[in-house]
């Protein structure tokens, strides 16, 4: 549960970095879908299949950012977030 909790911290430094930019907008809205993801999984409780939501989120902001040329702070924060991602992949991974 603490990665969600440094998800939410990064997507609001991610926020801040991005402001209200508007050639930034696909990346705010990247960014707003992952914060949903993230929400959803703080409030009904974690699993696997919300782990995949948030990674699928995370992979669309990946993309943005990508086409956006998103200044450094940006891409700091989106390696915070692809690390605590992989740590609720670890965490939640389904038996074999």
């Amino acid at each position: 549960m603490s990665e969600l909790l440094m998800m939410e911290a990064a997507l609001f430094q991610l926020r801040a970095a991005i402001a209200d930019d508007s050639e930034l907008l696909p990346m705010r809205l990247s960014a707003d879908v992952l914060a949903n993801a993230v929400a959803a999984a703080k409030a009904g409780g974690i699993n696997a299949a919300r782990v995949n939501d948030i990674a699928f989120a995370l992979n669309d902001l990946v993309s943005a950012v990508d086409d956006a040329g998103a200044p450094d702070a940006v891409c700091s924060v989106i390696a915070l977030l692809q690390n605590d991602t992989a740590a609720l992949h670890r965490a939640n991974a389904l038996p074999i």
